[in-house]
């Protein structure tokens, strides 16, 4: 992304959605960024070209581990 990094959207996605599991892909991460990602709490750290048997496998988890707000009922 040209004008902002992974990290900063990473950051800003946990600061609104705590709960929410953050799968960062990357073409270019290096190791320092891979940590830094986990550190701010990423699920998991890939890259591109994706093996897409296991960025859905990876899904498939974060879904499973995600925590879901219940739902009211409506009242209309």
């Amino acid at each position: 992304m040209p004008k902002i990094s992974g990290i900063t959207v990473l950051s800003a996605i946990k600061t609104a959605f705590a709960d929410m599991e953050v799968i960062v892909i990357t073409a270019f991460g290096d190791e320092a960024t891979q940590s830094k990602a986990m550190q701010q709490g990423a699920f998991a750290f890939i890259h591109k070209p994706l093996d897409l048997e296991e960025f859905f496998s990876l899904v498939e988890r974060a879904l499973k581990v995600t925590k879901r707000p219940r739902l009211e009922p409506s009242r209309h």
